[in-house]
């Protein structure tokens, strides 16, 4: 049995079945868009998005065609107290969809071969498009869980998804809204605040600033993989700074993965002399360099410190900010 930073609770799974398992946070919400009479999952695995449809639909019916994985899926829904799952042992492509009677369809393809993630919709299992084809056939709306690194062709709603793994790991899940589901072209969504940002397609310009404003903030990864972040600048109203939004008041946003008060730019040969008038003691050093560089770079700077702040040196922009805290609760955008 594993949890880990998956799940609230244990629940049974071998290996593949839990690195293939999508967290609990996000199945519930993307549950919450799939709410109706009757839910299909289509590969169900260890059933983690079994359980969390079954706590929002009336019934729910889970396909797989690993006997082990439909084992575990069924111990699982036990343990979580639910008994509104009927369980398939088959490959979705033998069923017959018209005698499930299902309201629509979610599929979680493998997207991993060999320990590795894929990155392209051809190399899951089963494959994406014949999925698409599968399903769309059937349904007046489906959604598939896909490689969030993948190029999507579709007409469908691509919806990026990031959340606060207890690993520290900044990870994305992309979701494909189609038919009746879609609501958008484009989507980014921030867990555990629930921000939302949407579009149909990108209009939006880049404005950018010749130098920092007072704060700084780096995008959640689901902005940059959805491309949103002039997206995100403009619902903000916001200027770009390099790789950062920057603004002259403190903004709050679950979009923002690290928020910092710029307080300096600094020459290369002059960083101690920087460093020691802002009353540093400790750095965080950023930008392109080897993990062997950065932690020489490191230990040199700090012997010549004897502050007592905790500042972070973005070496590539040539800035010295202060992180600052991040809310608890974000904020809607339009």
């Amino acid at each position: 049995m594993k949890h880990y930073d998956k799940f609230s609770r244990e629940l049974y799974a071998d290996d593949e079945g839990y690195e293939s398992a999508t967290p609990e946070v996000v199945a519930d919400y993307r549950a919450s868009r799939l709410r109706c009479g009757t839910a299909l999952d289509c590969c169900c695995g260890i059933g983690g998005d079994t359980i969390a449809l079954a706590k929002v639909c009336e019934n729910v019916i889970a396909v797989d065609k690993s006997a082990e994985r439909i084992s575990m899926a069924e111990r699982n829904a036990l343990l979580c107290g639910l008994k509104n799952i009927k369980f398939v042992n088959s490959d979705i492509f033998a069923c017959d969809l018209k005698r499930l009677e299902a309201d629509l369809a979610f599929a979680d393809p493998q997207r991993r071969r060999d320990g590795k993630r894929v990155n392209s919709l051809d190399e899951t299992e089963p494959d994406t498009a014949r999925l698409v084809s599968f399903l769309g056939g059937r349904f007046e709306g489906f959604c598939i869980e896909a490689p969030s690194t993948a190029e999507i062709s579709y007409d469908c709603e691509r919806e990026y998804v990031s959340w606060d793994s207890r690993r520290g790991k900044r990870e994305c899940i992309l979701s494909l809204y189609f038919g009746r589901l879609r609501r958008c072209g484009i989507s980014a969504v921030a867990l555990p605040t629930g921000d939302r940002i949407e579009v149909e397609e990108h209009t939006a310009e880049r404005s950018d600033a010749d130098k920092p404003r007072d704060y700084l903030y780096e995008p959640k990864v689901c902005i940059k993989r959805a491309s949103m972040e002039r997206d995100l600048a403009e619902s903000l109203d916001c200027s770009f700074y390099g790789p950062f939004l920057t603004s002259d008041s403190l903004l709050k946003s679950g979009f923002f993965e690290n928020r910092f008060a710029f307080l300096s730019f600094f020459e290369r040969d002059r960083l101690i002399e920087a460093l020691r008038a802002l009353g540093a003691g400790k750095v965080v050093l950023r930008g392109k360099m080897q993990p062997e560089e950065q932690m020489r770079m490191k230990e040199e700077i700090e012997r010549r410190l004897d502050g007592e702040r905790k500042l972070h040196v973005f070496v590539d922009e040539g800035i010295i900010c202060e992180s600052l805290s991040i809310p608890q609760n974000g904020r809607s955008h339009p």
